[in-house]
């Protein structure tokens, strides 16, 4: 009996001690170990035409936003995993220089492909311990090649005109989440990336009668000089180019530019571009919640595919021969890939999340924007579809909820949505190559279909209140798959939306 209540006696004091300090002290979260945040990027930089070259120096200012100190910083250039080279020449902090490593990520498929990345990651040891809520600078000088390329990092020689598309080649802190620091490799065909709000404040000098457009506001100074201020922003990404046309269309006190390089026959295709931005920006604002830029800028550039950075798009032209011919083109296809990257803007850059780890939660509400708001709600893609049909003799025909329905049904089911990049990818030994097909499948088409289940379930009123205070709650904020379900079942926790979300995701 004296052994009992002096057991019992304990438990009091223990109950009593963590009652008074609260459990987090003993016991803290994963997910509360804080972060390491770069608050402000200050830039001068140089780009030259003459040996195709970006360089000059970076300032990050960082605060630790964890609770121990570090003795190291790690930062990411992804430019160098296309290059292969090394790009950092010094680091400085308060005029003391500190030694540096630069090395590769691991390969996503190590035993079959050769990787070129020897640097794109950086530690940077510092002299001090950095202290929990201390706040400090680097400055970081490098210089990296601009390979000639048609991709989000390179530069094109067409048609006799220049275009440099910049993005990807800017150092960038690299993400440190429960309490260790991420460093994924870099991925052609998805984001590796995954960045806190910062504001960036960038000089630059470009050649001689050409054309800057940045995320953010850029003022052209003179003497090819440009002043680029992008607050708030998840990145920053930048078009160089000797020939740019635009076309400007307001929505409220919200802009939207155009950028497009001369071409004959392609206003109509133009106008589609601009027309599906607008349209989109206006439902994505109504049933979501605002957009949080006074502009967004898209240049449709040389590029396979296409790309969101804070701000700005870059919108590839489609690969045909001849792009004098792009009303030879389908602009129903353009229409939805605008209401897709325009979507871009509410989810991974408002809206904020691992990108490698959780593609899904960017990428499937994206998609699902494009394949089954856009069509069923906005009167541009219902024009698109019957240009088509009258220039091509396509005949897509008009979008219906049967038909999404019936897709759902014979979806593919082997995966979860949520898994991470390289759990999809697999090696073709045919063609030696990365098949990435399965990443396609599921984080986006399924995990389109998920939402569409998910809102019929819900009732798609209550499914957009919920959207629009998911939206608000996590507004330039970053989110993981537990934060959507817990939102999901403020709303509803049916048996129903419990077993969709379990047929999608994979719920540890």
């Amino acid at each position: 009996m004296r052994a009992s209540y002096k057991l019992f006696t304990i438990l009091i004091m223990i109950f009593l001690i963590i009652s008074l300090f609260g459990y987090d002290y003993f016991f803290p979260a994963k997910s509360n170990q804080g972060t390491v945040k770069a608050k402000q990027y200050d830039m001068n930089l140089t780009l030259n035409h003459q040996n195709h070259t970006l360089s000059g120096c970076i300032d990050m200012t960082i605060t630790n936003q964890t609770q121990h100190d570090l003795s190291a910083i790690y930062v990411r250039n992804y430019a160098c995993a296309l290059t292969g080279q090394k790009s950092i020449q010094s680091v400085f902090q308060k005029n003391k220089q500190l030694q540096f490593q630069e090395y590769g990520a691991q390969n996503i498929l190590k035993n079959y492909i050769k990787s070129k990345d020897k640097a794109s990651i950086i530690k940077i040891d510092l002299d001090t311990a950095f202290a929990p809520q201390q706040t400090i600078t680097l400055s970081i000088n490098y210089q990296v090649t601009i390979p000639e390329k048609e991709d989000r990092f390179g530069y094109i020689y067409k048609d006799q005109h220049s275009f440099y598309q910049l993005s990807y080649c800017f150092i960038q802190l690299s993400p440190y989440i429960n309490g260790q620091w991420e460093n994924p490799p870099y991925i052609e065909n998805a984001e590796p990336d995954f960045n806190n709000i910062s504001d960036y404040y960038v000089n630059i000098t470009v050649p001689d009668n050409y054309t800057l457009v940045s995320s953010g506001n850029e003022t052209y100074q003179g003497q090819n000089q440009y002043y680029i201020e992008a607050k708030q922003v998840r990145n920053i990404a930048m078009i160089v180019a000797d020939h740019l046309n635009k076309k400007t269309i307001s929505i409220g006190n919200c802009q939207i530019n155009h950028y497009y390089p001369s071409y004959q026959h392609s206003e109509d295709y133009h106008q589609y571009v601009i027309e599906s931005a607008k349209e989109t920006m206006e439902w994505n604002s109504q049933h979501l919640g605002r957009y949080p830029y006074q502009q967004l800028d898209i240049v449709s550039c040389f590029y396979k595919s296409a790309m969101e950075y804070s701000g700005m798009i870059f919108l590839g032209l489609p690969d045909i021969q001849d792009l004098n011919h792009l009303d030879q083109t389908s602009y129903s296809t353009v229409s939805q890939t605008v209401a897709h990257e325009v979507s871009h803007q509410w989810f991974s850059i408002t809206i904020g999340n691992d990108s490698y780890h959780e593609p899904w939660l960017d990428e499937a509400f994206c998609e699902y924007i494009e394949d089954f708001v856009f069509p069923a709600n906005c009167s541009i893609y219902q024009q698109s579809v019957e240009d088509d049909h009258q220039r091509l003799n396509i005949d897509i025909g008009s979008f219906s909820k049967k038909q999404y329905l019936q897709m759902i049904e014979q979806r593919q089911k082997e995966y979860y949505i949520n898994e991470p990049y390289d759990h999809y990818i697999q090696f073709n030994k045919y063609t030696q190559t990365i098949d990435n097909s399965d990443y396609s499948t599921y984080v986006y088409t399924n995990g389109s279909y998920f939402l569409y289940e998910l809102s019929q379930a819900m009732n798609e009123n209550t499914f957009y209140q919920m959207m629009q205070d998911y939206y608000q709650t996590y507004y330039f904020k970053e989110v993981t798959t537990d934060d959507f379900i817990n939102k999901v079942y403020q709303y509803n926790k049916s048996q129903k939306v419990k077993q969709i979300i379990n047929d999608y995701l994979d719920i540890k």
